[in-house]
């Protein structure tokens, strides 16, 4: 009785895997390649890849991403998550990089921001209803809880994506502050910053 048992439970852990996976080894992810993403990015056709995405799926979905083709080899984004009305993308290192239904925002602007509310402002312009939505995304609340109860020297990144003449743009924002002995806010200058600005190849 115990060997058909044991037989059977053989039988049935068998049955669950799929083609060429081993018992206890997890499904491989479905990986979205550059030329199944693009077209929705090109028409910023964020229900389309929704729909693509979630396909028998939950909503806030996070999925890989390949940009393997020539010459998109040197974009970072390996992971993607859909949610609603707003699109992720993910690097190995930076985290989320929500892409934003505005144009980007230039070099010079970022250089005259002088604080987290300015850069802020001028990655997410204000002067729309609603943009706060994806303030969640981009860890705004998380990063502005920080800087006002740690005093001692911090840094702080804010990041965020673009479609812009056929690219995606990715942009970094990282600013630091050296150690305080008053409360410091969103306002408060910080010391220096960096800046990079990346532009993807033109969609084919």
């Amino acid at each position: 009785m115990k060997n058909r048992l044991l037989l059977l439970a053989c039988f049935l852990v068998a049955a669950t895997c799929l083609p060429g996976q081993t018992p206890g080894q997890p499904a491989e992810p479905t990986v979205y390649t550059s030329a199944q993403i693009l077209p929705f990015l090109r028409l910023y056709d964020l229900e389309g890849l929704s729909d693509l995405i979630h396909r028998g799926s939950d909503v806030g979905k996070e999925v890989a991403v390949s940009f393997n083709d020539y010459p998109w080899y040197n974009v970072p984004f390996k992971m993607m998550r859909v949610e609603g009305d707003n699109v992720s993308l993910k690097t190995d290192e930076r985290g989320y990089y929500v892409l934003l239904p505005f144009l980007p925002p230039t070099l010079e602007k970022l250089a005259e921001a002088r604080t987290f509310q300015e850069v802020l402002q001028t990655l997410v312009p204000p002067s729309r209803s609603g943009n706060e939505a994806y303030f969640n995304i981009m860890y705004v609340p998380e990063s502005t809880q920080f800087l006002e109860l740690d005093k001692g020297n911090i840094g702080l990144i804010l990041t965020a994506a673009y479609l812009y003449q056929d690219r995606i743009v990715w942009v970094e924002c990282e600013m630091h502050y050296k150690q305080s002995k008053v409360a410091r806010t969103v306002a408060t200058p910080f010391d220096e910053s960096v800046i990079q600005i990346h532009l993807s190849p033109k969609y084919k």
